[in-house]
């Protein structure tokens, strides 16, 4: 015969401290105990308070419903709000959101903006972001200058002009607002010259961070980026056999559904001449731009400081300087992107340079 419950196991069971059931151990211990004080004093007891068995169900029963009531009697967890700062594309600076500064026709840039000439692109950029049924990243490439960063501007002032706006300064700002969970659907997530997020030490634990964000996200996201064309190229384009392949995750997430690649081009050669006519009477930055720029209408980079290039190009240089950059140039447009040696300007120089200029080894 099982012997009585000893003083601390009756105080365990009885404690008006006790959050959870006692354990089944104690409670077997007593069932028993209380048993055989009827058996001793031959009272009937029911048969489903005999049965330890029963006793076992009702126990595990009871500690269900215990932990559902802990469940829902607990706080919920409120988001995390993003500990980068957000602000509206009113209240950013667009130059701080990488808008490049104007000429003003004095060899000094502005940080005032220039009437905007529409785009070819603006509407597919808006459409995208109007896009509420699911997530998206917009990533707008075109060359430097081309006006990336002014469109994307442009169409979420057009389209979500209250919306909060965050940038984060790096990729480990970036990791961080992603991995503590932050609720990002109320944002847009603003990755200027996206390339600096996707191709580094961080590239591969971004891209992951990325991906499973558009991915598994609940609510719909809004992220917007630029980055120039050769840098697309580069990591979506698989590597030759036998070479390591250092982007696989950043082209995975790059070839994602829901990533819209958008161009855009450097000229404005489509744009109604009204349009960019009624831009130049509003401001006399368009005007130099227009008058600058020639058949190509590259007013985007002129605008960005091209007058002032050409002008130290042709006027400040001296002439190895200027078969320097030259040649420096002359690569880029036959298509060598990657940074070219200094033996290989060295000995390219010498082609950019009159019989008298070069210098006798």
């Amino acid at each position: 015969m099982p012997s009585q419950p000893g003083q601390s196991t009756l105080s365990e069971l009885l404690s008006s401290k006790r959050r959870r059931p006692p354990r089944w151990e104690l409670v077997a211990e007593l069932v028993q105990a209380c048993k055989a004080h009827a058996d001793k004093n031959r009272r009937q007891v029911p048969t489903e308070l005999a049965s330890l068995a029963e006793w076992r169900r009702r126990h595990e029963e009871l500690i269900k419903i215990t932990d559902a009531v802990r469940r829902v009697s607990q706080p919920t967890r409120q988001p995390q709000m993003p500990r980068i700062f957000a602000r509206s594309i009113s209240e950013w600076n667009p130059v701080d959101l990488g808008v490049k500064k104007a000429i003003d026709g004095a060899q000094e840039a502005s940080a005032e903006l220039t009437p905007y000439i529409t785009r070819d692109c603006d509407q597919e950029i808006q459409d995208a972001l109007r896009d509420d049924a699911r997530s998206v990243f917009i990533v707008v490439t075109g060359d430097s200058g081309a006006g990336k960063s002014r469109a994307c501007l442009e169409s979420i002032r057009t389209v979500a002009p209250r919306k909060p706006i965050i940038f984060p300064t790096g990729p480990h700002e970036l990791s961080e607002l992603i991995a503590e969970g932050n609720n990002l659907s109320e944002y847009v997530v603003w990755l200027d010259e996206m390339q600096t997020y996707l191709d580094g030490e961080e590239s591969s634990k971004i891209a992951d961070l990325l991906t499973k964000l558009l991915i598994t996200s609940e609510t719909p996201l809004t992220l917007i980026g630029t980055m120039w064309p050769q840098y697309w190229r580069s990591l979506t384009t698989r590597p030759p056999q036998k070479e390591p392949d250092h982007s696989a995750r950043v082209r995975r997430l790059l070839n994602l559904s829901n990533v819209r690649r958008i161009k855009i081009e450097a000229t404005f050669s489509t744009a109604s001449r009204e349009a960019i006519e009624a831009a130049a009477k509003m401001d006399k930055r368009i005007a130099v731009a227009v008058n600058s720029c020639g058949p190509r209408r590259n007013i985007a980079q002129v605008l960005a400081g091209g007058i002032q290039l050409l002008d130290r190009y042709d006027n400040s240089l001296d002439s190895r300087e200027k078969a320097l950059i030259t040649a420096a140039m002359d690569f880029r447009r036959i298509g060598f992107y990657s940074p070219a040696s200094i033996e290989l300007l060295q000995e390219s120089t010498e082609g950019y340079l009159s019989a008298g200029q070069r210098v006798v080894r």
